[in-house]
C-alpha cells in the first residue's frame, strides 16, 4: 500500500484505540486467519478502502451535525 502523506499527529491521542478497532474489523472481515491465500493484494486494498470511506463519512457527518447542533453557541466573529 502506498505512503500517505497525511499527518497522523490529531490521531496520536487515540491511536490505542484506533489500532483496536482496526484489529476488531480485520476479524470481522476476515476472520481469525486473515484473507484466504491466493487473495490478490488489490482485493485486501480495495476492501480496506471501502471501510475507510465509510468510516470517514460516518465520522464526517457525526461531526459535523453536532456542531450544526450547538449553533447557538457560534462565536460572533464567525456567525454568517
Amino acid at each position: 500500500m502506498a505512503t500517505s502523506t497525511i499527518s497522523t499527529a490529531p490521531a496520536n491521542s487515540i491511536r490505542p484505540q484506533l489500532e483496536q478497532i482496526a484489529i476488531d474489523l480485520v476479524n470481522r472481515i476476515y476472520g481469525a486467519d486473515g484473507p484466504a491465500w491466493g487473495t490478490r493484494l488489490t482485493a485486501i486494498e480495495d476492501t480496506i478502502l471501502a471501510v475507510r470511506q465509510v468510516f470517514c463519512e460516518k465520522m464526517l457527518d457525526e461531526a459535523l451535525q453536532r456542531q450544526a447542533n450547538t449553533a447557538e453557541k457560534r462565536p460572533q466573529s464567525i456567525a454568517q
